[in-house]
């Protein structure tokens, strides 16, 4: 039992000493990178990889209607198409600066 508990302090541990990234692009103006996640955020949800409607039940949500059954294949690949679309916008993921030096 002891063991298991070091090695899950141990790893909690590494986890708030690892650095916090997000989406940069050089030369960005304030709000531009947040209007740029939600039109991608958009982009990718709207591809429904989900099941047909005789096989599920549509539900609204913040993102439109869409399907009661999300799974986790469907996410990996909306978070694949989200991450596609940031790319092409010429967005990468940067560490933050969290020492507040410039």
């Amino acid at each position: 039992m002891t063991y298991k508990l070091l090695i899950s302090l141990a790893v909690l541990a590494a986890a708030a000493c690892a650095p916090r990234y997000e989406w940069a692009r050089s030369d960005t103006p304030a709000g531009e990178t947040e209007l740029a996640q939600q039109e991608c955020s958009q982009e990718a949800g709207a591809y429904n990889f989900l099941d047909g409607p005789d096989q599920s039940v549509r539900v609204v949500t913040a993102r439109g209607e869409r399907y009661a059954n999300l799974n986790a294949n469907t996410a990996a690949r909306e978070f694949s198409l989200f991450n596609e679309c940031m790319h092409a916008k010429g967005y990468f993921m940067a560490p933050v600066d969290e020492t507040g030096v410039d």
